[in-house]
């Protein structure tokens, strides 16, 4: 990274959204705040990515918004004159380019306003446009600053967790593996378990497991598992999970799997569950949670795991902030744009299987998004990801740099 030619005292990043996107424009603030130590930094995002940027030493402050409210015009001037009138800012990084984010950089007496290249209608906004390379997002993200001279140097995401946040991890986990009520008592991991057609803890002996007989018995032996997705087209079949999952355990009963899940997609997580079980799974090898854990929670037990598996989503990218090796199950995205190259930067190892089909992947870099089908996620077999996954366990345990 050059050392930028103007020095800002304030400066406003603008991500609204996805979660997944929030935590990647990490690295680009972290590459902000070396360059610039004594500015302040605000980003501007959505409440629901907020706890994402918590305790990030970073950022001075996280303007949080709805962003579904700043959709029209007059909320989004409100928004804007709000922040604006307390404030100056000296630069402004909009990586979304949202109807608010437009207005705020207009507002925002900043003699720098970047953005992506897009219409013309947006130059008015922006003073330098930028064309990001493909690739792995973060870097692209990092490649939006191009301007002031930044190049991307392997920063990765970061989330910084502090000890209550692990302290809330390990209460669940003790709970959902020694056989207590989960999220404070409100359902009892074995009625949950029971109820998705699983075994009561303590009633799997004849499966020859001890797994979730004692608090802290998970430590070491987890596997954090993320088998939702917004997107059907881009989810694995809860079955081939299934499969996955058993697969693994018979080769190491040792490890026990977590089972993470959003608002809305308890379903997912127990039809995983329920098809794990009738493989072979011990149904105290394998847990989720009644309700859905805060996304700081999910990401200390991410950080507790030896290895996270899943769809191409926020807890993909988690395991790459907490450093944990991951494998990622892809059909319609682009491997290149959402795996970190630990190959070329070093760290613990992130891979992913991908789908066979010669038109996967189609939402790469340029492109309008997926085609929306399911196809290249059905046609991905499990004795591919399974060998995948055999590779991540080894170079983690190889102590891959």
């Amino acid at each position: 990274m050059r050392s930028a030619p103007i020095d800002f005292s304030r400066i406003l990043v603008c991500q609204l959204s996805l979660l997944g996107d929030v935590l990647l424009a990490t690295p680009a603030i972290e590459c902000l705040a070396r360059a610039y130590p004594g500015a302040e930094i605000h980003v501007l995002t959505d409440t629901r990515a907020a706890p994402l940027l918590e305790n990030n030493p970073h950022i001075t402050r996280i303007h949080a918004v709805n962003a579904a409210d700043t959709t029209g015009i007059v909320r989004a001037l409100r928004i804007a004159l709000r922040m604006t009138r307390s404030m100056r800012f000296d630069l402004v990084v909009d990586y979304q380019r949202t109807v608010l984010t437009r207005i705020v950089a207009m507002l925002s007496g900043a003699q720098v306003r970047i953005a992506d290249t897009s219409g013309l209608h947006l130059r008015p906004f922006y003073t330098h446009m930028v064309t990001r390379r493909p690739g792995y997002a973060a870097r692209s993200k990092v490649d939006l600053l191009a301007p002031l001279g930044f190049e991307w140097q392997g920063e990765r995401p970061r989330i910084y967790l502090d000890e209550g946040d692990r302290a809330e991890a390990l209460t669940e986990l003790d709970a959902l593996f020694s056989g207590e009520a989960s999220r404070g008592g409100e359902v009892p991991v074995a009625e949950q378990n029971a109820e998705a057609g699983g075994a009561v803890v303590g009633q799997d002996e004849e499966h020859g497991s001890a797994a979730g007989s004692r608090r802290g018995a998970w430590r070491g032996r987890l596997v954090s598992v993320d088998p939702t997705q917004a997107r059907p087209c881009r989810r694995w079949p809860e079955e081939r999970f299934a499969r996955l999952l058993a697969m693994v355990w018979r080769a190491h009963p040792e490890l026990v799997f977590l089972l993470l899940h959003g608002p809305g997609e308890e379903e997912i997580v127990q039809a995983v569950h329920s098809a794990a079980v009738e493989q072979g799974v011990p149904a105290a090898s394998i847990r989720y949670a009644a309700q859905p854990l805060p996304l700081r929670t999910a990401a200390a037990c991410i950080e507790a795991a030896v290895l996270h598996v899943g769809n191409c989503s926020l807890p993909r990218h988690l395991a790459v902030a907490t450093s944990t090796p991951s494998l990622t199950v892809m059909g319609p995205t682009d491997e290149a744009s959402w795996t970190y190259p630990w190959s070329v930067w070093g760290g613990e190892p992130h891979e992913a299987a991908m789908s066979p089909l010669s038109c996967a992947p189609c939402a790469v870099a340029g492109s309008k998004g997926d085609c929306g089908e399911p196809l290249c996620m059905e046609a991905l077999e499990v004795d591919a990801a399974y060998s995948a996954l055999e590779r991540v366990l080894s170079a983690a345990e190889g102590g891959a740099t």
